[in-house]
């Protein structure tokens, strides 16, 4: 079969490594915008997030249910319940998002380092500029 279009190659090479603080720069500004209101989701996306939504939901009713079914109230306040069922889940999710904040704090003092580096690059590029 032959390829229609002589530059096939060059749609597959990515435009930025998936770790760099360019594609976070396009996930945080994608997600900023969907937030914002400002972009609205594809049909694909919105099922992609309802399904993860759907799997983390299960997940967590299944714990529930598990947890409610093998150890019942018996009178105890819920909160104590759901503390002592549900504590390492909870756990786990506080360190995770601490985790998140700091890549994402860590992510964010790099882009202004580097953004900093490239104003002083070009200010001192300026024939004018003094050294």
């Amino acid at each position: 079969m032959e390829n229609r279009r002589p530059d096939h190659r060059v749609d597959v090479r990515p435009g930025s490594a998936p770790l760099s603080l360019a594609a976070l720069g396009n996930e945080s500004g994608f997600w900023r915008k969907v937030i914002r209101g400002e972009r609205r989701l594809t049909t694909v996306q919105w099922v992609g997030i309802f399904l993860i939504s759907l799997t983390l939901g299960g997940v967590f009713w299944s714990t529930l249910y598990w947890e409610n079914y093998v150890a019942p109230f018996k009178g105890t306040p819920p909160l104590v319940w759901i503390g002592a069922r549900l504590g390492g889940w909870i756990i786990l999710f506080v360190v995770f998002m601490l985790l998140l904040a700091l890549l994402f704090w860590r992510a964010r003092c790099a882009l202004r380092k580097s953004q900093a580096e490239k104003i002083l690059h070009q200010s001192q590029s300026y024939p004018g500029a003094r050294h």
